[in-house]
């Protein structure tokens, strides 16, 4: 990436030893937290939404492949394309290959935990696409390397 901060790592080392910074930090965990147990109790039958929940997740899982093949057969049918990777390296692999292939090379992306499991912008840096994110917390971590 072609970002230059100056002096990034001392102020961020700077703020993070900043007690106030810490305590700001440490409420956001405990309002989060707070605001869960305050939404679970404003909503009737929490618990049995939850397991509701959890049942439709594990049916899911338990007939993926079925869901997988209607998620493909309406992709097609709107005209779409879909690539089923084996692997992450495999996934990044045709991320890339697709995007040499039109001449990309600027990629804007937002926060996806998936890209950043199978190592994107690395393999995007790798063919000279310089990758950006648009999340503030992952682009301030791309600018520090």
């Amino acid at each position: 990436m072609q970002s230059h901060t100056k002096n990034f790592r001392e102020s961020a080392a700077t703020a993070l030893a900043n007690e106030s910074v810490q305590a700001n930090l440490a409420g956001l965990y405990t309002g989060f937290h707070q605001a869960r147990l305050d939404a679970a109790s404003a909503t009737p039958d929490w618990e049995s939404a939850r397991e509701r929940g959890q049942a439709i997740k594990a049916r899911t899982l338990d007939n993926l492949d079925y869901y997988l093949e209607m998620v493909e057969k309406n992709i097609l049918a709107a005209g779409g394309h879909i690539y089923f990777a084996h692997d992450a390296s495999a996934a990044a692999n045709y991320v890339a290959k697709l995007a040499r292939q039109r001449g990309v090379k600027l990629v804007i992306k937002g926060k996806s935990m998936l890209s950043e499991e199978m190592d994107l912008n690395r393999r995007l840096e790798d063919e000279d696409i310089e990758p950006v994110e648009t999340d503030l917390g992952e682009f301030i971590v791309q600018l520090a390397d």
